[in-house]
């Protein structure tokens, strides 16, 4: 039984390759990842907008839980011992507005598992601000 699947196995990723070397049978090229924005999922938009074709390791069942179109918005991991050390990554940026810096801002973080540290302190995070937003109140 097992050695049948694993002839099922072997002949479906030389089909899906188009090849028939292990070496082009890298899980990362049959997972690739696909972040569509709403007005960008087809056509010219697609490229300026959407994240596509990115390759990925990980399934849906493992410790990094992610298929062609389904994975994590967030990670964060908290360290109440010092939380200026906790770790906060968004799949792709703060803003949803195309054209704005912080639109896929921190997608090769997420992507590359790199840690971004989100800070808690006061002081911590006077020392990494980079703007200010001040929203008031209409009269």
């Amino acid at each position: 039984m097992l050695s049948t699947a694993a002839d099922i196995a072997v002949t479906k990723l030389a089909e899906q390759s188009k090849s028939e070397h292990v070496e082009d049978w890298a899980w990362k090229r049959f997972n690739s990842l696909d972040m569509f924005h709403p007005l960008g999922s087809d056509g010219l938009l697609k490229r300026s907008l959407s994240i596509t074709d990115k390759p990925q390791a990980g399934t849906v069942y493992s410790v990094r839980a992610a298929a062609k179109t389904h994975g994590p918005a967030m990670r964060f991991v908290a360290n109440p011992k010092n939380w200026d050390q906790s770790i906060m990554l968004i799949t792709a940026g703060e803003s949803g507005q195309p054209g704005s810096s912080h639109y896929s801002d921190q997608f090769s973080y997420w992507y590359e598992g790199k840690p971004i540290f989100a800070q808690f302190s006061d002081a911590a995070e006077a020392q990494t601000r980079k703007h200010t937003l001040t929203l008031k109140p209409g009269t």
